[in-house]
């Protein structure tokens, strides 16, 4: 969904996804002078909340040395940037965010323009095209935030959840779909070490379902792993190394439901089938 509003000269336009809504401002040159930056409010209607957003930049002469991980209101500290993502929207939510420009001094920021506008965030149910971005690296700071300086090993499935954002659960509701005989699925693998795609496949393959697997094979690193981790889920009986001469990587991370031999679905993206690419580089899953 997308919306814009403006007031005066001040204008605003919000576009949302499902976790994430993206703030676009604009105020026009020669009402910039004295500017300070932008405060962001955000009424959630679905769960009755009204409070100030945060961020971790602050003023020097506020607070010169902000600890590692702390919050700090965007009304006394307001963003000095004409874009912001707010990264903690929930799906099918509701909300009202105010902007407001402030000027005066750092000590006394001062209302100058205010607008709002009105979004609703997307459903992560109920589409025929799906796609999901993991948190990944790209959001190190609010994981440390979180979980502290522990790896997600150490915290646990919660710290896994939050990173993956779907992008794992996508994955593996897409292989489920072949429930049984007639169905197929037809898998081109560069990473393919993580223990869940796998256990799915595998699963998969246990209800009947023709699964054929495809992976990089030639003589490096990668192609260790990768038999590693087949070799110890038993599904060597439905992978095929892909070694051909001249190729240097298989980077292949696509997967296709087929029923009675015609294609039905695809699932596709950056994401590898293994922890890095699912929870730790800043990947996309799609799927129709």
């Amino acid at each position: 969904m997308r919306n814009k509003q403006q007031k005066g000269d001040l204008s605003v336009q919000a576009i949302a996804g499902t976790h994430v809504v993206l703030l676009g401002i604009d105020l026009p040159e020669q009402k910039c002078p004295g500017l300070l930056g932008f405060a962001l409010r955000r009424e959630d209607h679905t769960e009755g909340e009204k409070y100030w957003l945060s961020g971790y930049k602050t003023f020097a002469s506020i607070e010169p040395s902000p600890p590692p991980g702390i919050l700090y209101s965007t009304r006394q500290h307001p963003i000095q940037g004409f874009t912001w993502s707010d990264f903690s929207a929930k799906p099918e939510h509701d909300y009202t965010y105010e902007v407001l420009a402030l000027t005066s001094t750092s000590a006394n920021p001062i209302e100058s323009e205010r607008v709002a506008v009105d979004i609703r965030t997307e459903s992560e149910h109920g589409r025929t095209h799906h796609v999901h971005f993991n948190r990944g690296a790209a959001a190190s700071q609010e994981y440390t935030r979180r979980f502290g300086d522990k790896r997600p090993e150490e915290v646990g499935p919660a710290a896994f959840t939050w990173l993956s954002r779907g992008a794992a659960e996508s994955i593996a509701t897409f292989i489920e779909r072949a429930t049984g005989p007639g169905w197929g699925l037809r898998v081109g693998a560069y990473e393919f070490t993580d223990d869940k795609v796998l256990t799915a496949l595998g699963a998969a393959r246990d209800r009947g379902a023709d699964v054929q697997i495809l992976y990089h094979a030639k003589k490096d690193e990668q192609k260790t792993a990768n038999e590693t981790a087949i070799q110890k889920f038993g599904l060597g009986n439905i992978c095929y190394p892909r070694n051909a001469d001249g190729l240097t990587l298989s980077h292949n991370k696509t997967i296709v439901l087929s029923k009675g031999g015609a294609a039905q679905a695809l699932l596709t993206g950056s994401t590898n089938f293994s922890v890095g690419g699912i929870y730790g580089h800043s990947n996309v899953v799609s799927y129709l």
